[in-house]
């Protein structure tokens, strides 16, 4: 899923890390500061608890040879999950999120694409930073769904394509419950 350079002065990629080793460990460095630990997850296990016809890939946003971010999605031949997009805090609100954001879409322009954000809550000590990533996606072509998940404890609300009919809301529903995700039915999105 590699990108054009572009033709200004500076050039994005998105650069498959299976193919780009020697930037795991920059892209590791901005996923484990993006996220609170209890939202990491252990990618080096996922081959051994993802379902057969289940893959994963992971990639790394690089911006005029630097890494500047870490993206990672599990799919199938229907269904995309972006699990986790994270951008180096010094580069946030420059459009690299936006220009990954539009590449993962071409990708996966035929999938069921869905992931799932931090549920906004009045209470919540990252109440702004919750309600900045939901307004990124939502510029990006996505909606909140309705539905709400669990993990770990953790409220999450779910968001599709803004395209989504009630039809592939309901496939989503299914897709998660059939992994073991809890649904939150008393999930309030604001």
């Amino acid at each position: 899923m590699t990108e054009q350079k572009a033709s200004c002065a500076g050039s994005f990629q998105i650069l498959p890390l299976a193919e780009c080793p020697e930037r795991r460990d920059a892209a590791m460095e901005i996923y484990y500061y993006s996220f609170p630990e209890n939202e990491q997850t252990d990618i080096s296990h996922l081959p051994e608890v993802l379902p057969p016809a289940m893959q994963f890939e992971e990639w790394a946003l690089v911006y005029e040879s630097r890494t500047v971010g870490y993206l990672v999605v599990f799919f199938t031949d229907e269904i995309a999950y972006l699990l986790h997009l994270a951008v180096a805090e010094e580069c946030r609100g420059k459009g690299f999120g936006s220009r990954a954001i539009e590449s993962f879409n071409r990708k996966f322009a035929s999938h069921l694409v869905f992931f799932s954000v931090e549920t906004p809550s009045e209470a919540a000590e990252n109440q702004q930073q919750r309600l900045a990533r939901i307004r990124l996606y939502e510029r990006n072509g996505y909606r909140l769904s309705g539905i709400g998940i669990l993990d770990n404890g953790n409220p999450l609300s779910v968001m599709c394509r803004s395209t989504a009919t009630e039809e592939d809301i309901r496939k989503i529903r299914a897709f998660l419950e059939a992994m073991g995700v809890i649904i939150d039915e008393d999930v309030t999105i604001l």
